[in-house]
């Protein structure tokens, strides 16, 4: 009896976390930007002064794209192979991981 109630209350939590987390993934899909990938890129420049700065090529041949400003907003960028490019994510206070030559140098 005591194992059956712990899987009934282990039923309900998860019925409670996935139910109120569905709201979540729901709106976020409904908040999805995306456009042709030069006036995005345009934007980006534009209002946020956000330049690329790193590529890379997924597997199913998109490319994906990391837009940076010197303020340190930042915009990650798809777009697939017909050219049409969605954020994937964006944010401010972007700080880079790994020097560079060119940041040890500019530190010294």
């Amino acid at each position: 009896m005591k194992k059956l109630m712990t899987m009934v209350g282990a039923a309900v939590l998860s019925t409670i976390i996935l139910g109120a987390a569905a709201p979540a993934v729901q709106a976020e899909e409904t908040l999805r930007i995306c456009g042709p990938r030069d006036r995005i890129v345009d934007r980006l420049a534009a209002s946020y002064q956000e330049q690329q700065t790193f590529t890379g090529m997924t597997v199913g041949g998109s490319l994906v794209e990391l837009f940076l400003s010197p303020e340190g907003s930042w915009t990650f960028l798809h777009t697939t192979a017909d050219g049409l490019s969605c954020l994937l994510a964006a944010g401010n206070d972007w700080e880079a991981a790994i020097q560079t030559e060119e940041d040890e140098a500019s530190a010294s």
